[in-house]
């Protein structure tokens, strides 16, 4: 009879006592089988081995569903079963709330959405607003789907494996320019106040410049998503780089902060003082002088396009401190903010007595970019005698300034540059 009972599925099994626990008894004897001839559900179920190995198994899996039987009274009643799911628990319970805690500290970090008098939609990541001819429709997404989903119905069982595309239109989908047959057009007016504003912060003469005919895309300037156009530097460093298989030992070395920060471990969930830490193990090996050079990141810089270029929509500005717990790498390099904050933090504290920090509170030079301010170091240490400097970085800018500059005053010290990618 039992048997009977067996093959007809007529009652279900528990591999651990518990109401949430139970399962048909065909699955409890799948899962036994694979628990103990493979240590676990892995690869396909029906290939030809684990139908074997299944089938040999199969006597010893319906003695263990038998003796399970045995386990309970027979008067035993649902109410001796755990009533308690596992979602309930207390380790979940503590999960759950640490989840709470993680979301309600990334939402402080951020701008709050009701307190802009704006009547367009806002992103509290980044503070930029929706255009209103931009047709964006996130805020009504709720009736969009109910409309979605009384369209479906209707049109079943015809319609159910027709491809259901999204009609919300986001943030992210503005586009910069629109397609009109073979060719892409472009939000003119925008490109244009950008050339006014650059045209302002570097006091061109706009008058000159319109005398002469303009391309209304030039594409050796703007890429065609409507932003300025970056060159490859790299084949030029390439024909002017020259390797040296073993250079001097240096009198001084100037870092490039920025670079090395992409070169040490990052601290999971520390603080700032794990960087430096890694900073001073890293150039410990290195004799002389050292210089480290950071970004002062002023509020106006000709650098500021390419810095939003890398930040990309989503970047979100941090309150660091000295205690404060870091977050990802790249959610700080990637970031004009973070990165002057973790300039500011860094430079508070002592890197040696041989190390000089050249940052935006503490510093001999004024320029906004750590390469200039490499530069000036080298001519600097040059005048003043030093015979062999080296530069740690990867940025090519930073190797045709070099190689600009020793030209230009003949510099007699032996320079070196040294990658870090290369150490």
């Amino acid at each position: 009879m039992a048997k009977a009972e067996l093959i007809s599925v007529a009652f279900v099994c528990r591999h651990q006592e518990g109401i949430w626990n139970g399962v048909s008894s065909d699955q409890f004897g799948e899962q036994t089988a694979f628990r103990i001839g493979k240590g676990g559900l892995k690869g396909m179920t029906l290939s030809p081995e684990m139908v074997a190995e299944w089938i040999d198994s199969f006597p010893i899996t319906a003695y263990i569903s038998d003796t399970m039987q045995h386990l309970y009274p027979a008067d035993a009643s649902e109410t001796r079963n755990v009533p308690r799911h596992k979602e309930e628990g207390q380790k979940r319970r503590e999960m759950d709330a640490d989840d709470r805690r993680r979301i309600s500290i990334e939402l402080s970090k951020m701008s709050h959405p009701l307190e802009n008098q704006s009547p367009h939609l806002y992103n509290i990541a980044n503070g930029s607003f929706a255009p209103p001819e931009s047709q964006i429709n996130v805020a009504e997404s709720v009736s969009i789907g109910k409309k979605m989903v009384s369209e479906f119905r209707a049109s079943l069982p015809s319609g159910f494996h027709a491809t259901i595309s999204s009609p919300l239109k986001t943030m992210e989908n503005i586009k910069k320019g629109v397609k009109v047959g073979d060719k892409k057009i472009f939000d003119l007016e925008t490109i244009f106040l950008r050339l006014l504003t650059i045209g302002q912060q570097r006091q061109m003469e706009l008058a000159l410049i319109f005398q002469y005919e303009l391309c209304p895309i030039p594409p050796s300037l703007i890429d065609e998503y409507g932003c300025l156009r970056k060159g490859s530097k790299a084949p030029l460093a390439h024909k002017l780089c020259v390797q040296t298989a073993r250079p001097c030992p240096p009198d001084l070395t100037i870092v490039d902060v920025s670079q090395l920060l992409y070169r040490i471990v990052w601290p999971c969930r520390g603080d700032a003082s794990i960087i430096v830490e890694s900073i001073k193990t890293r150039l410990s090996s290195r004799p002389g002088k050292k210089v480290l050079a950071f970004d002062k990141y002023h509020e106006i810089s000709a650098k500021d396009h390419e810095r939003m270029r890398r930040a990309g929509l989503g970047s979100i500005n941090y309150d660091l401190t000295i205690n404060t717990p870091l977050p990802k790498r790249d959610a700080i390099m990637r970031n004009k903010h973070n990165k002057l904050q973790l300039s500011k933090v860094l430079s508070t504290y002592n890197f040696g007595k041989d190390v000089t920090v050249e940052s935006r509170s503490d510093g001999i030079f004024a320029h906004d970019e750590a390469d200039i301010t490499m530069i000036s170091y080298l001519l600097m240490a040059a005048k003043s005698g030093t015979e062999v400097v080296r530069v740690l970085s990867d940025d090519t800018d930073v190797f045709v300034l070099l190689v600009y500059w020793v030209y230009r005053h003949q510099i007699q010290a032996t320079v070196h540059m040294e990658r870090w990618d290369l150490i």
